[in-house]
């Protein structure tokens, strides 16, 4: 995604209004947005899992890219929460949760 392009995007989400799309959903590199919803209203995006693998590029040679192999569709900001409950906890910082482990 550009950056110009992703700016305008979280702009649309921060500002709350109507429905926004990336520029190909279909295609994972492109990193395709949607975002629905009002200004707290469900925002989603797919998540790609992805593996590196080496291709042959023909100029360049053996290059690196990150190639999918999972595609989770449409993921709520909250994930799996209650959005509602979510937003009840505090703010994760040093003191939230509390460490288990610390003296």
């Amino acid at each position: 995604m550009r950056p110009h392009y992703a700016m305008l995007v979280l702009l649309a989400a921060a500002c709350g209004g109507g429905d926004t799309t990336g520029p190909d959903p279909d295609t994972p590199g492109q990193g395709s947005l949607l975002v629905t919803g009002g200004s707290m209203g469900p925002k989603f995006q797919n998540i790609y899992i992805t593996q590196v693998r080496k291709q042959k590029h023909p100029v360049l040679g053996d290059i690196l890219v990150n190639v999918p192999i999972k595609t989770y569709e449409n993921v709520s900001q909250f994930w799996t929460y209650n959005q509602a409950e979510y937003l009840k906890t505090p703010v994760y910082d040093r003191n939230y949760p509390p460490c288990k482990f610390c003296e």
